[in-house]
């Protein structure tokens, strides 16, 4: 008998949460961890006795923070690819809502700290990569021609290279 864990989410209807992180922004709509992990009987019971209702979720305009320093690694899923930079990139971390940031130990406070408004987390990630990491790359090139008159990911850049004090300030007062 295959005894699969899984979780249950709070997402929008069709919303892969395949690449759902607690600490990180990856999935491409807001998605929240509800219950979990268990089996999936264990979540059939828990939805069968839970009164969640539908609700209409803010997708749009929404605040990322993103951290940059040596010996940091996101995950760069379908943007990796598409500017040809690998599943992984380096001195950089993935996406983080100012709630998670918020919630961080000390020990990973540390390293400059940004604060995108966009509508998804990839397009803040590129922009970060894109402006600010690696200027002789062929990802900075495309993204700086996408910039072309306005940075076209969609990106409102509200803070850039803050200490995490500073960039919570900021990402608080958006």
């Amino acid at each position: 008998m295959l005894h699969e864990l899984t979780g249950t989410y709070l997402a929008p209807d069709g919303g892969d949460v395949s690449t759902f992180e607690p600490e990180f922004e990856h999935t491409a709509y807001p998605c929240k961890l509800i219950w979990g992990p268990g089996t999936w009987k264990q979540a059939v019971d828990f939805l069968g006795r839970s009164n969640i209702e539908e609700d209409d979720v803010v997708w749009a305009d929404r605040i990322f923070m993103i951290r940059t320093g040596l010996g940091l690694r996101a995950s760069t899923g379908p943007l990796g690819s598409l500017f040809g930079v690998g599943p992984w990139a380096d001195d950089v971390e993935s996406p983080r809502s100012p709630g998670a940031v918020q919630a961080l130990p000390e020990s990973q406070r540390q390293g400059s700290w940004f604060v995108i408004r966009a509508n998804f987390p990839n397009d803040a990630l590129e922009h970060v990569m894109g402006k600010y990491l690696g200027s002789d790359t062929a990802l900075h090139e495309l993204h700086e021609l996408r910039r072309l008159p306005r940075c076209s990911c969609g990106v409102d850049e509200l803070a850039a290279a803050k200490n995490w004090k500073e960039a919570l300030q900021v990402a608080s007062s958006a």
